[in-house]
């Protein structure tokens, strides 16, 4: 057979198995197609379902759209939003990572990635963030992202969802609860000033400059930017709680200004106790016992506002209901420093000195640092005999700044070496 038979052989096989690779990429490229549509499918359902709340639901699917394509940067995205929701905070943090690592212009997944350091109190970290967010392009929004305000804790309750298209004004927003947390409240209140420029309508970030302005001891800023968000917000309950509190520490809230505010929103339960301290003050006891009775309807599951009930009702010496109000207190709240204090009081009124100093002995264990613990379980111990527990009590008072403590000592105290 001819050398030229098996050159042609070899080229024919060559050209076969050239048309195999190429048939093999073509099945290679069908079946990531494939996987691609599926996954992106599964994505769809997964934001249904969080449209639902269902965010467990939608972290299966999500899941599940990653096993068939590990590169769905959507997948990640939409998987870190739910996690937020069911409070998987490292979890959605470090989704959000890949989703940077994939695309490091993803401002929405920056934007996240800053609010959860805040959550978590990393506030430095949380401000680096936020300012590398706004250098980063808004271009056209390819995601929603959940909006709120933070808690005390650190949480952040769905009030609404945003687009990119308001997210400077909440990024500058954020800085600004970073730099109250550090307590930094000049540099909040500038970071304030931007998000109310880029977004003047949005009465919270009226109420955070004006807490702000506060802690400066501005205080003509602070009413004016409370008085701000009311007046975009009628109704704004944190608003007219701080106004409330600002005008009163300035001396400059009367009995009127509370039925005013009550007027425009008889369901806020604060100004009631509110006006109830100014009734007191005024010397109207029953007229601030029938506003605490309203506040109870309106929040009953408020320790502080039965406490204050009973602090009210001490004064007109009906240290049995007063006892009733310290009781549900403590109820609602097991650990109520001042509820022990106070129905200490009501129980040595009462004669029930055993229980007035377990009740000192818990207020004491719950909060070592204050010295009136000290000094009334000091006249217990008196009350009872005990003397020299009652002089060990009056000396830990002295100490700790009670002026009363030192004549009690001279009197009682002498004779116990």
């Amino acid at each position: 057979m001819s050398s030229s038979y098996y050159f042609i052989n070899w080229y024919l096989s060559l050209i076969l198995l050239g048309g195999s690779f190429n048939a093999l990429s073509q099945v290679q490229n069908r079946i990531y197609s494939s996987k691609s549509r599926e996954s992106n499918r599964l994505v769809e359902l997964a934001k249904e379902s969080m449209q639902y709340q269902d965010y467990h639901q939608a972290i299966v699917l999500l899941d599940q759209a990653l096993q068939y394509q590990t590169d769905n940067i959507d997948a990640y995205f939409n998987r870190a939003l739910s996690k937020e929701k069911v409070q998987d905070p490292q979890g959605a943090l470090t989704d959000y990572q890949i989703v940077l690592l994939m695309d490091s212009t993803y401002r929405e997944a920056a934007f996240n990635r800053a609010k959860l350091r805040y959550q978590q109190k990393q506030y430095q970290r949380a401000l680096t963030d936020f300012k590398k967010v706004l250098t980063m392009s808004s271009g056209e929004t390819r995601m929603l992202y959940f909006k709120g305000t933070p808690l005390e804790n650190g949480e952040v309750p769905l009030q609404g969802i945003t687009t990119a298209n308001s997210m400077d004004a909440d990024i500058y927003n954020y800085m600004g609860f970073c730099y109250q947390a550090m307590e930094n409240y000049k540099a909040s209140v500038n970071a304030f000033n931007v998000a109310i420029s880029l977004s003047p309508h949005d009465a919270n970030y009226y109420v955070n400059r004006g807490l702000s302005e506060a802690s400066l001891g501005n205080s003509e800023k602070a009413i004016a930017d409370f008085r701000a968000a009311l007046s975009l917000v009628p109704e704004h309950p944190i608003a007219q709680f701080n106004l409330t509190q600002e005008l009163e520490s300035s001396g400059n809230l009367k009995l009127a200004d509370y039925d005013e505010i009550i007027e425009r929103n008889p369901e806020f339960a604060s100004a009631y106790v509110n006006r109830a301290l100014a009734k007191i003050n005024a010397g109207n006891i029953m007229g601030a016992l029938e506003d605490y009775h309203q506040a109870i309807a309106l929040d009953p599951k408020n320790p502080l506002i039965y406490v204050n009930r009973a602090l009210a009702r001490e004064r007109i010496k009906n240290f049995r209901a007063a006892l009733a109000d310290y009781n549900m207190a403590l109820k609602l709240d097991p650990n109520a420093t001042i509820a022990y204090r106070s129905r200490s009081r009501a129980l040595f009124e009462l004669e029930e000195f055993q229980l007035a100093l377990e009740d000192l002995n818990e207020a004491i264990r719950l909060d070592p640092g204050h010295g009136g613990s000290f000094f009334n379980r000091a006249l217990v111990h008196l009350q009872i005999g005990n003397l020299v527990q009652s002089c060990a009590d009056l000396e830990k008072a002295r100490t700790m700044g009670v002026k009363m403590a030192s004549k009690a000592i001279q009197s009682y105290c002498s004779s116990v070496n």
